[in-house]
């Protein structure tokens, strides 16, 4: 997997975009296995790909993973990530994600990002991620 990993390190965000503008680009299997790669070797690509997107029924998911696996590969920039997004769908998928799996490496970090997040959505998404289940 090396020469792969070190191909997605090397992407730009506008190379991811043509990469899904393709239409060989296989719809339900390739996005998953590409946003994957792209939170772990190379999440700016990734997030700024991710930021020129209109959250749908195919990027909703793909926003939640990528989220959820850069936040489990450095929480911290995930978050930092997170609180740069303006509200909106992107931010409280992302903030939602970030924080479930920030509070499963640094629960105290965590809680402490979520507060200075502005009040809203956003921070009301992290925040019920954090909640026990009832």
């Amino acid at each position: 997997y090396g020469d792969a990993n070190e191909r997605v390190a090397a992407l730009t965000a506008e190379q991811v975009k043509e990469i899904y503008a393709d239409p060989e680009f296989r719809p339900n299997h390739q996005p998953r296995e590409l946003i994957s790669q792209l939170a772990e070797h190379n999440p700016t690509a990734g997030a700024a790909w991710l930021e020129t997107q209109e959250l749908d029924d195919k990027s909703g998911p793909q926003a939640a993973n990528f989220s959820a696996k850069w936040a489990n590969e450095d929480p911290a920039a995930a978050a930092a990530w997170v609180s740069t997004l303006p509200a909106g769908a992107l931010a409280r998928t992302a903030a939602e994600n970030v924080a479930r799996q920030y509070q499963r490496h640094a629960p105290a970090q965590a809680a402490a990002w979520i507060q200075t997040l502005p009040a809203g959505p956003v921070r009301d998404a992290a925040a019920q991620a954090l909640a026990p289940a009832p």
